[in-house]
């Protein structure tokens, strides 16, 4: 029986050839630790590198597209990036093979856009992993049970991953980022913040939760739910990082999070029955509401200014 490990490298892990090649060297040293890599990549780049995911999306008037051709365009910089790093690999005596969402078995929602993952069937995974054939599978993405092409949210790829890694019943995820793993605050504000070596599932969830971008809340719920356990590292080196998994902790503090682009909303009402009503419809429109506040006849509230 193999020792399977998921990972995910992020898309400024792979926009080169010196990190391409870094990747490969992180996978050839799995492979001889007797370790079976499976690997989930996100688009390469940021915005302005021509095959990242917003600058696929400066390509056309996606106000005048449907959500559907926007998703099969934007679906393209995953693929784009499983086919360059599989490239990579054959090109150094290693067998892989990319696969799209659809390959990768990868079901989701109906919804226009923005999609949930329903399921993953693992069959072409899993032969691939029975043929000694590194599965390179693109992220972010999957098809619907009408057969077309969906995207999930943003974090996606870290999502497919986790996924995947439940679905294949691997030892860990392991998530390759710029950073060394998951500090007390953001380091590029704080200078002084420093990296955590172990969290509890509870403890990232939090940081997530309250705006930690570091692993998207949807994949720390999906580990939590299966005890996955979730390493986040540096691409440029393959050590420990950070390790999150189920341990008991005496921290008072972990870390500190900052969330950007909110807005408070304070409504006033004139009874009780009126409160009823405004949390209906903040549910009934998908708006996550935090730090609600009821008293003198006014519901305050936050929530993200994209509602």
């Amino acid at each position: 029986m193999k020792e399977i490990h998921v990972l995910k490298f992020g898309g400024t892990s792979l926009n080169s050839k010196s990190k391409l090649n870094n990747a490969v060297k992180i996978i050839s040293r799995k492979i001889e630790q007797d370790i079976f890599p499976v690997i989930v990549v996100s688009a390469l780049g940021r915005e302005g590198e021509p095959y990242a995911t917003d600058t696929l999306l400066k390509l056309v008037d996606n106000e005048l597209l449907s959500d559907k051709d926007v998703a099969k365009l934007l679906s393209c910089g995953e693929i784009i990036a499983s086919v360059v790093l599989t490239d990579a690999l054959v090109k150094n005596g290693i067998k892989a093979k990319s696969l799209n969402g659809f390959e990768a078995g990868i079901l989701v929602t109906n919804e226009d856009n923005y999609t949930k993952i329903k399921s993953v069937n693992p069959f072409n995974i899993n032969k691939l992993i029975e043929e000694n054939v590194i599965p390179v599978i693109a992220g972010f993405q999957g098809v619907n049970s009408l057969g077309e092409i969906s995207i999930l949210d943003r974090g996606g790829s870290d999502l497919t991953a986790a996924a995947i890694a439940v679905a294949i019943k691997a030892k860990s995820l392991q998530i390759y980022k710029a950073s060394d793993g998951i500090f007390t605050t953001d380091p590029t504000i704080v200078s002084s913040a420093y990296k955590i070596d172990k969290m509890d599932f509870s403890e990232i969830f939090e940081l997530t939760s309250e705006g930690a971008k570091v692993i998207y809340k949807d994949t720390m719920q999906l580990a939590i739910d299966y005890d996955l356990p979730v390493f986040v590292k540096s691409f440029i080196n393959d050590d420990v990082g950070t390790e999150v998994f189920h341990f008991k902790q005496s921290r008072i503090i972990t870390g500190i999070t900052a969330k950007e682009n909110i807005v408070t909303v304070s409504i006033n009402v004139n009874d009780k029955k009126e409160d009823l009503k405004v949390f209906s419809i903040i549910a009934e429109n998908g708006i996550s509401a935090d730090f609600i506040d009821i008293r003198d006849r006014k519901i305050s509230f936050i929530a993200d200014s994209k509602y």
